[in-house]
């Protein structure tokens, strides 16, 4: 092997063709590589059969009904699609016509739904695949921790291709599992990117956060409180609600008082953020107000005009405008398929997911490798003509997360009006 790829000359000692590429190996280099080639399988990976190529896609609890069946509908739909268009060349392989149709399977969707509390995913999920392996996961939905799925393709790797998630695994080393985005891990870190571009001459005074007492939700508050510590010094206090329950009803008057607060970060979702009761005047010390976009499902927060003047939000998405042009492709076949478009971003997503699942399987022809998968999204994922909802998209080698950036907005009077750029795409 290593005199094939040093000087070009087969076992038999024949010259290869000059198009065959020399790599200038070590002894050490050639073992190593050796050693990676020996542990390769010659067999398929599991979940393919002769005639078949098995997925799944994960539900974890707590995912609204609506936004289950807009995935679902999308991925069902484009299965549906890919076993129509593939008949005749299942019919060709099982004539022996064409050896490159040897490589055709029908695709076969299992949707895996979890219940009960996150330490027991990991066994639900063994459960499934135990039943019935598959060769991927196909997107998949969370709304919070997706630690555990994380773990689960992991140890059985199984790669998973863009669950749409706001709190992915950053923390750990992962190969199977490909995200779009380090979810709100990335809002905090472009928040605190803006912030320090500022300047101290146009952020002075206190940094409050406002944060729900759980490990999601105090996540961001720490990613945003050691940027912004290590970046300028500045005073970053925290205020914490309880895990639960309604919003207090004096908590903002309460905490704006108290804290005199000259930027205020809330880190919840659309629902507590209304329940916030902003009061009929801000106080004059209060310069800029952020929200999450992710955590407030990207929607224009209704406030009096006082109020959302001041606001701002942490857009790690496409805007408004571009992304309409950009998924008018996806919104004619969603018509074709009699879909409704009913959650943009979860369509969206699903919808790039599986497409850059089905445009890397055709490349593999038969050899169905999970790591050659994985590489061949790698390459594919900036190249793809399906749109997400997401501007950027790309992945090297040993990259996890295809979007690196986001926006800072604000929100012009008048309830139609989009959110507008105060600057330019921030990457951390």
């Amino acid at each position: 092997m290593a005199q094939a790829l040093r000087e070009g000359i087969d076992p038999a000692g024949h010259t290869l063709d000059p198009l065959m590429p020399r790599y200038t190996l070590s002894d050490t280099e050639a073992e190593q590589l050796h050693a990676y080639l020996a542990v390769l399988s010659a067999e398929p990976a599991p979940g393919v059969s002769d005639t078949e190529i098995h997925f799944a896609t994960i539900i974890t609890p707590g995912v609204s009904p609506e936004k289950t069946q807009s995935m679902l509908g999308v991925l069902r739909a484009f299965v549906s699609d890919k076993n129509a268009g593939t008949r005749k060349e299942a019919r060709r392989r099982d004539e022996g016509r064409e050896q490159m149709d040897r490589a055709y399977r029908t695709w076969v969707l299992h949707s895996w739904e979890l219940s009960g509390p996150p330490e027991t995913w990991h066994g639900q999920l063994a459960d499934h695949y135990r039943q019935q392996p598959v060769f991927a996961v196909i997107g998949g939905i969370g709304n919070g921790s997706w630690k555990p799925v994380h773990a689960f393709c992991e140890a059985f790797e199984v790669p998973c291709v863009f669950p749409d998630v706001d709190y992915p695994v950053v923390t750990e080393a992962g190969y199977y599992p490909l995200y779009f985005s380090r979810g709100v891990t990335l809002e905090a870190e472009v928040l605190a990117k803006h912030l320090l571009e500022a300047g101290p001459n146009n952020k002075t005074g206190t940094i409050v956060q406002v944060h729900r007492d759980t490990p999601l939700g105090r996540l961001p508050a720490q990613v945003l409180r050691k940027a912004l510590q290590d970046g300028n010094k500045q005073t970053v206090v925290d205020y914490t609600l309880a895990d639960a329950g309604r919003m207090p009803e004096e908590f903002l008057p309460k905490l704006l008082g108290s804290q005199s607060p000259s930027v205020l970060v809330i880190w919840l979702d659309a629902a507590d953020v209304q329940n916030l009761r902003f009061a009929s005047t801000p106080p004059a010390g209060l310069q800029e107000i952020y929200l999450s976009a992710s955590l407030s499902a990207m929607r224009r927060p209704d406030l009096p005009d006082n109020w959302l003047e001041k606001v701002h939000m942490v857009y790690p998405f496409d805007l408004p405008d571009s992304r309409e042009r950009r998924l008018a492709r996806m919104n004619v076949w969603l018509r074709a398929k009699k879909i409704p478009l009913a959650d943009e971003r979860t369509q969206a997503n699903a919808f790039f997911a599986v497409t850059v699942t089905g445009d890397a399987i055709s490349h593999l022809g038969e050899n169905f490798s999970r790591d050659y998968f994985i590489e061949r999204i790698e390459q594919m994922t900036a190249a793809s003509l399906s749109p997400s909802i997401y501007p950027h998209l790309s992945l090297g080698p040993g990259q996890r997360f295809a979007s690196r950036g986001g926006y800072v907005v604000r929100f012009p009077p008048g309830a139609d009006s989009p959110p507008l750029p105060v600057g330019n795409w921030l990457v951390p």
